[in-house]
């Protein structure tokens, strides 16, 4: 057949290129699985479908579990004092009383604790005047505005109005904090809630005073102890317009009982149009962050909240007294009391 092949190399040509054909289709066949075969192998190992990477993988995880409390911010900028209660809405409610000492500036026993007592120039016990009262710093001070010459023993003379300042116990030797020596709570602070209360309450029986419209002041330790202890404590039975000189307590959502009480009062309509907090601090005060967190908190409820940041100054380093006429004789012009 090669030989034939050989003289016929055409058609030699043909028959071999059908034979390898032939041969390789075989091999191919051979090599390859049934309809039946590949279906099975199909089931038994699918291809891999592509998938996405979950987007969270390239996302922080916060771990909503964990309990690690929200640190209260601390405002940067001096809020907007809020609106002033209505004048309209308040009442002097006069107590009546009529005893009380005379005219001038009195260094006197109260509530079983040293006090300062100024009666205003033409104090007339037929007409109800304003009650004002101070809670002195650390130091004890009680005497701090019995000075004659002292701006705010000035304005109570002129304005016939009454004036008094109690002084807290001596946790050790010159040294009378409100918040007692243990702090707040303590038997001691709550003894000392309770000697402002009487000493009030005894104003309030011996002079003619409104009730309902009190002017508050407290400096440093005095002012710590208002915002911190005595206003929520006591705050519903003696709402005032109070100035708060270089003292805060920075009370805040964190304070337990005390912010709960705070929470209380706010829900009394009549407490809140009584009472307002007039902020007054230097910005470079050790208290100045806690005065920030104050305003922030007693706003945010709804009480009236007015703020003075002295630019540099240091703690106290200031005329408190000054400061403490002008807020007094600002809010009392703006009242307009139907009853006094």
């Amino acid at each position: 057949m090669v030989k034939n092949c050989i003289d016929r190399r055409s058609l030699c040509a043909a028959l071999l290129t059908i034979g390898f054909l032939v041969l390789l289709s075989g091999l191919y066949t051979w090599r390859q699985p049934s309809r039946t075969q590949a279906a099975g192998l199909a089931q038994a190992a699918p291809l891999p479908q592509a998938s996405a990477t979950p987007l969270s993988l390239f996302l922080p995880v916060v771990h909503q579990s964990q309990s690690t409390p929200t640190p209260t911010p601390t405002p940067t900028v001096s809020p907007t004092p809020t609106a002033t209660p209505d004048s309209n809405q308040l009442r002097c409610n006069p107590t009546g009383g009529s005893g009380g000492l005379a005219a001038g500036t009195h260094d006197v026993t109260l509530a079983g604790r040293p006090a300062t007592i100024i009666v205003g120039e033409g104090y007339d016990p037929a007409t109800p005047t304003f009650l004002a009262y101070y809670l002195h710093g650390d130091g004890g001070n009680y005497q701090f505005h019995a000075n004659t010459n002292n701006v705010v023993n000035t304005f109570i003379r002129q304005n016939g109005w009454i004036y008094v300042a109690p002084q807290a116990p001596a946790a050790s030797e010159g040294y009378h904090p409100w918040h007692g020596p243990s702090g707040i709570p303590s038997p001691e602070a709550d003894a000392n809630l309770q000697l402002i209360a009487d000493v009030l309450d005894a104003m309030f029986a011996q002079y003619n005073v409104c009730r309902d419209v009190v002017f508050g002041s407290g400096a440093s330790g005095g002012a710590w102890f208002y915002d911190a202890y005595w206003f929520p404590n006591r705050g519903g039975e003696y709402p005032a317009f109070t100035i708060l000189n270089c003292g805060a307590s920075g009370i805040n959502s964190g304070s337990g009982s005390r912010y709960t009480k705070l929470q209380t009062l706010s829900q009394n309509p009549e407490i809140v149009r009584r009472s307002e907090f007039q902020y007054t601090i230097g910005t470079q005060d050790f208290l100045h962050d806690e005065a920030l967190i104050s305003v922030q908190t007693i706003s945010a409820l709804g009480f009236s909240v007015s703020t003075e940041y002295l630019e540099g100054v240091t703690h106290c380093a200031y005329s408190t007294s000054t400061k403490t006429r002008d807020y007094w004789q600002q809010k009392s012009a703006g009242l307009s009391l139907s009853d006094k």
